[in-house]
């Protein structure tokens, strides 16, 4: 793939041929564009996007060949593919550059290959180990031949032109000739068998033994029938009659005869390992060669047939036998740097970096354990989970931008004089801020855009309703500090509304789209912590507390832009009973050990990689 890329890409600066949609994927998909599948279609719909604004209708792969064409074609699109593209555009015109000026065929491709970067990624990786520094080793090789062989053509011919070379390197079928000592070591030979009479190998590979295809079956010669000319000669000097044909059972007998005597000629020519591959499936069957081999013995030892297959079946055995020879494998791979063979990397023999616990409780008398009213229900559906969010935070996603937005803007909204809180009105106040999110596609912005939009219709109908109500705003994003026996609860109101009855609510705006049910509702940990608050005179209040609610935004409900879930307002029971809950909470955020659920739901949030990475079993010492 190396040497087929830049003769590709020289092809299109000499102008062999012409760009077409085909060969412009080839070559942003290969190693000088590096583009993916998803890369590529980004490309397109991208391009695509900016064709219909302009008021045009050609296609992506059309408008693909334009930009690759031009050094600037891409440069209207802030995307990473494009950016890749656009390099890849430009090293391409340089390279048409030399090929204008009349450079050699080495130049060319020189000129290819150092605007590339190739050489330094592709070095970094075939000093490694594993299946990409195969892959790299191999291209560098491919890349030196190429050289090799662009430099004799120079050599032999100064005056041809580069477009020859290329020709003769695509319509050849053999490697070029040379006279210099090629390296033979660290090479596998595949050849057939005929050509290992006289030779022998420590180790021979015989592969896809195949009913069908070895044992190949098919009488040969059925034209001409070469087989029959020794026989039809010696008759003829013997004066006896012509030997009719061979029926189809004895042609297939004697073709079984050749086919065998060569699977032992190869496998005759192996001095220390012999191995034999087949598949077996549905539609492939082992061939019946493989019955000649020695039966796999039960109980045996199946390894795999790649490094990190098998340094974890090593590192199984070796668990399991220390005295065994899986340690000495394991401590031959590591001093070949394989990853995972020394136990210097193993997380299962590391000692614990701390013992303590997030807060000492018994220790220190005056220690408060910090909670957000937001992270209660975390830590009590997986300690574990929550801990990684508290030491290790993601960063906040793209809904969470957008709800923040939505928020600060349904704020501004309600302390607007005018009391204008048509959708118009939101959805401009949304728009000026719309330019600070960054979206990987154009769709995905017009998918979020949508989602925004209902938001905004939401918190429209829910202001007008508010306001029609007579309910006055008390406070609007009001923070809170509450100290309740050995917690510190930390957290921000969105909205405090008093009612025309003159009971004051509690409110908490949500951007999502699942309202919890009516039990899930009485018993919502973040409602509570602000109820609690209220108790305790640290939320404006302008008469009796009138409990707190959910409204959620973007789900609709009968025939308004939103849902409301509420919780009733505390009594000393309930606050009690909140307590106990949050003192266990505590108990559990200033611990020193935090378990996990060993099974997830399938909608668990705590179901991504991050979390279930800590939740997998020991699987060796």
């Amino acid at each position: 793939p190396a040497a087929a890329a830049l003769l590709s890409a020289a092809s299109l600066a000499l102008g062999r041929e012409p760009l077409t949609p085909e060969l412009a994927v080839a070559v942003l998909t290969g190693p000088l564009g590096r583009l993916d599948g998803v890369g590529l279609r980004r490309l397109r719909l991208a391009l695509r996007h900016e064709e219909l604004a302009g008021g045009g209708d050609r296609t992506g792969d059309e408008l693909l060949v334009e930009a690759l064409a031009a050094p600037g074609g891409f440069e209207t699109i802030d995307a990473a593919p494009a950016r890749r593209a656009g390099r890849l555009a430009k090293l391409l015109a340089a390279a048409r550059g030399v090929a204008e000026s009349g450079g050699t065929v080495e130049e060319l491709l020189w000129a290819l290959w150092n605007g590339s970067g190739l050489a330094t990624e592709w070095a970094a990786q075939a000093a490694g180990t594993g299946v990409l520094a195969e892959e790299a080793n191999r291209a560098l090789d491919a890349a030196v031949a190429l050289f090799a062989a662009a430099q004799r053509f120079v050599e032999r011919e100064p005056e041809a032109p580069a477009s020859r070379f290329v020709d003769e390197v695509l319509a050849s079928e053999l490697p070029e000739d040379s006279l210099a000592p090629r390296r033979s070591a660290e090479t596998v030979l595949v050849t057939t068998p005929p050509a290992l009479i006289g030779r022998a190998f420590e180790v021979v590979v015989i592969a896809g033994l195949q009913e069908g295809v070895w044992p190949n079956l098919r009488p040969r010669g059925t034209l001409l029938h070469a087989a029959l000319l020794p026989r039809v000669v010696a008759a003829a000097r013997a004066g006896e009659p012509l030997p009719a044909p061979e029926s189809v059972a004895e042609a297939r007998a004697s073709v079984r005869g050749d086919e065998l005597r060569l699977f032992a000629l190869a496998a005759s020519r192996a001095t220390l390992q012999l191995v034999l591959s087949c598949t077996a499936n549905d539609d492939e069957q082992p061939s019946m060669l493989m019955g000649y081999a020695t039966q796999r013995i039960a109980g045996s030892r199946r390894r795999p047939l790649h490094l990190r297959g098998l340094v974890g079946a090593l590192r199984h055995e070796a668990a399991a036998s220390p005295s065994g020879e899986a340690p000495a494998a394991l401590a031959l791979l590591a001093e070949e740097g394989v990853p995972g063979a020394n136990p210097d990397d193993w997380y299962g023999l590391r000692p614990l970096s701390s013992t303590a616990p997030l807060v000492d409780l018994d220790g220190d008398p005056e220690a408060l354990v910090p909670v957000s009213p937001s992270q209660i229900d975390r830590a009590e559906e997986s300690p574990l989970g929550w801990f990684i969010d508290h030491v290790a935070s993601p960063p906040s996603g793209l809904a969470a931008s957008i709800g923040t937005i939505v928020h600060a803007v349904v704020e501004e909204a309600g302390a607007r004089d005018d009391g204008d809180t048509s959708i118009e009105t939101l959805w401009a106040a949304v728009e000026l801020r719309w330019r600070e999110l960054r979206f990987e596609a154009g769709w995905v912005a017009e998918r979020e855009r949508r989602g925004a939009r209902r938001m905004v219709e939401g918190a429209s109908d829910y202001l007008t309703n508010f306001a029609d109500d007579g309910k006055v705003l008390l406070g609007a994003e009001g923070r809170f500090t509450l100290i309740v026996d050995r917690v510190r609860i930390t957290g921000t109101i969105d909205r405090v509304e008093a009612s025309p009855d003159g009971t004051t609510v509690i409110v908490d705006l949500k951007t999502g789209r699942t309202p919890p049910t009516a039990e899930q509702t009485a018993a919502h940990p973040q409602l509570a912590a602000y109820q609690l608050a209220a108790r305790a005179g640290e939320v404006p209040h302008a008469g009796a507390q009138g409990g707190a609610k959910l409204v959620y935004l973007a789900k609709p409900t009968r025939g308004v832009g939103y849902t409301e879930r509420a919780q009733q307002p505390f009594d000393d029971d309930a606050e009690a009973a909140f307590r106990e809950r949050l003192a266990a909470v505590a108990r559990t955020m200033a611990g020193a050990e935090f378990e996990g659920p060993a099974e997830l739901g399938f909608r668990s949030r705590f179901g991504a990689w991050q979390y279930r990475v800590h939740l997998v079993p020991a699987v060796s010492a």
